[in-house]
């Protein structure tokens, strides 16, 4: 069959998260958490994008072929994040299910605040 390419969700995982955020490579990790739980911790270079924002903000803000690692508070939400990046053409899409609590339990620092 011609035309796009279906997108399909991975899964992923602190180590491959924290081989992203140290190598500078285009990507994007989103924290589709609330302001108020970004501001308190959150994992490094992350951006915050709400999920009631998922869908204005995503477009203007990645292309459709770049990697994009999606993780909040819960596996659930993550993934209903990452569905709905999907459903706007995003190709290169990735759940971190374990989130923040995977990350710290992995030994990873955090950061806080916006900025």
């Amino acid at each position: 069959m011609f035309g796009k390419s279906k997108a399909e969700i991975k899964d992923t995982d602190s180590a491959y998260v924290k081989s992203r955020v140290e190598g500078y490579m285009p990507f994007a990790v989103v924290d589709v958490r609330t302001r108020e739980e970004y501001e308190k911790s959150h994992i490094p270079e992350a951006i915050q994008m709400a999920f009631d924002d998922l869908k204005k903000e995503a477009k203007k803000s990645f292309k459709t072929d770049e990697e994009i690692i999606v993780y909040s508070s819960t596996e659930a939400e993550a993934r209903k994040a990452a569905e709905q990046l999907k459903n706007l053409g995003f190709k290169d899409i990735k759940v971190f299910a374990l989130g923040l609590q995977g990350w710290k339990e992995a030994g990873n620092g955090l950061k806080a605040g916006f900025f």
